[in-house]
């Protein structure tokens, strides 16, 4: 969809890449032009987990692993066509969305410019 900035707690925020903030925080979006627009946020208890998300483009033919960073838990949102490989070939549409525990040994591949959303959930740290 078209740019869009948040607002969060009185101060402005072009969002381009996964941008953190506080679940409590006051937050209001503004589109840069009219139209459809997709949002994703990860919400999680501070106290239980630590979270992260990152955009992956991959080029044809490319590999990107998608693994062996140690979270509890991943989720991949494919935003186009790709195949996920480890055990077995997956196939995501853009959309779908492929949850994996401790994921290790997944790699992506595409036959056009992939792109993918990884959300990754982890331990909290533990207390200093």
């Amino acid at each position: 969809g078209p740019p869009m900035t948040l607002q969060v707690d009185g101060q402005d925020h072009p969002i381009a890449a996964p941008f953190a903030f506080p679940g409590e925080a006051r937050v209001t979006c503004r589109l840069s032009a009219p139209g459809p627009a997709h949002d994703l946020n990860l919400m999680l208890r501070r106290t239980a987990f630590r979270g992260s998300m990152d955009i992956r483009p991959f080029a044809q033919g490319a590999a990107v692993s998608m693994g062996g960073d140690g979270a509890a838990l991943s989720a991949f949102l494919a935003l186009t066509p790709c195949i996920l490989s480890g055990p077995c070939d997956m196939v995501l549409a853009p959309w779908d969305l492929l949850l994996a525990e401790r994921p290790t040994d997944l790699v992506a591949r595409t036959d056009g410019q992939g792109v993918l959303l990884a959300a990754r959930i982890r331990d909290p740290a533990p207390p200093a």
